[in-house]
C-alpha cells in the first residue's frame, strides 16, 4: 500500500472520528462534516464544500444554515463569491458553557411543573352526556368495597327523572354488599316518598343512614358522591356531565363540608 493511501486512510478515520464526538455536542452527521471539512479548508464556498466533503449541494445549503444561527461558521466575500469561514474550535467549549446557562435556567422552570409530591397534584377527569355518565355511575358502584364509605348529596328528584334504573343498581348493590352509606337529601315530598319505599337501601341496608336537609335549602343542582379516592359530581338536569376530581385535599375538603351539613340536617 503506498504512503498517500495510507495517508488519505488515516485522514479518513480522523474525520469520522472527530464527526462522531462532535454529534456529541449536539451536531447533526451533515453539520460535523461541514464544520470538519471548513476547518481543513480554512474557508470556501457552497461548492468547495461540496466537492470536499461528499454531500450535496442541496444539503450543504440547509445544514450552512444551521451552524451558522450556531455561530460555528459565518460568512465572508472572495471578490463576488459568498465562502464560509469556520469559528475557531473554542467557540464548541463558548457554545458548550452557554447550553449550560441556559440549561441552569430551565431546571427550576421544569421543577416548578413537575416536582410535585405525589398525591397533591388533582386528577380531573370529564364526561359528557347521559351514557357517559351512565358509564361513570356503573364503574363507580364496581369499585366501591364493603369497609369502604360513601358520602353522598343527593337530588331524588332529578335522579328519579334521568337515573332511576341507575338507583335500582345503587340499591342492589348496598343492600348486598352491605355498603357504608351517608346520605344527605333535600327536604321534600319526593325525598319523603324515596325514604319509604322497601326496595330501597335506605330500608333494607342497616349500614345506610340518612338525614334530610333544612327547609329552604330544598334545590341541588348536581349529585355528590364522596368516595375512598375520589370525588363524582354530576350535573342530572338537562345537560347532563359529570366531572371526576381525585385529590385528598379536594376529597378532604368536601368531607369536611359534608360532615357540617350532617350536622345541621334532621335525622330520620
Amino acid at each position: 500500500m503506498s504512503d498517500i493511501v495510507t495517508f488519505m486512510i488515516l485522514c479518513y478515520n480522523v474525520d469520522m472520528d472527530l464527526t462522531a464526538q462532535l454529534k456529541e455536542f449536539g451536531l447533526s452527521q451533515r453539520e460535523a462534516t461541514i464544520y470538519t471539512t471548513l476547518l481543513q479548508l480554512g474557508d470556501g464556498s457552497i461548492l468547495d464544500i461540496a466537492r470536499n466533503s461528499g454531500l450535496k449541494r442541496p444539503t450543504v445549503y440547509t445544514s450552512i444554515e444551521s451552524l451558522e444561527s450556531m455561530g460555528l461558521i459565518h460568512r465572508i466575500l472572495h471578490g463576488k463569491r459568498v465562502h464560509f469561514k469556520p469559528e475557531q474550535p473554542q467557540t464548541l467549549q463558548l457554545l458548550l458553557q452557554q447550553k449550560q446557562k441556559n440549561l441552569a435556567t430551565l431546571i427550576p422552570q421544569l421543577e416548578a411543573i413537575t416536582n410535585v409530591p405525589r398525591g397533591t397534584k388533582p386528577e380531573i377527569r370529564y364526561f359528557e352526556g347521559k351514557e357517559a355518565v351512565i358509564s361513570l355511575y356503573q364503574q363507580t358502584f364496581f369499585q366501591i368495597q364493603e369497609k369502604d364509605e360513601v358520602y353522598l348529596f343527593s337530588s331524588i328528584r332529578d335522579l328519579l327523572t334521568n337515573f332511576s334504573e341507575l338507583m335500582t343498581v345503587f340499591d342492589k348493590q348496598a343492600i348486598k354488599w352491605k355498603w357504608k352509606v351517608r346520605e344527605i337529601l333535600p327536604n321534600t315530598a319526593a325525598s319523603l316518598q324515596y325514604l319509604n319505599e322497601n326496595k330501597r337501601s335506605v330500608q333494607k341496608n342497616p349500614r345506610h343512614n340518612t338525614r334530610l336537609l333544612p327547609k329552604g335549602l330544598d334545590l341541588f343542582d348536581v349529585e355528590i358522591l364522596l368516595l375512598k379516592n375520589s370525588i363524582v359530581l354530576v350535573s342530572i338536569q338537562k345537560n347532563i356531565f359529570a366531572v371526576v376530581i381525585k385529590s385528598p385535599n379536594f376529597i378532604a375538603s368536601f368531607r369536611s363540608i359534608f360532615q357540617a351539613t350532617w350536622l345541621i340536617s334532621t335525622k330520620i
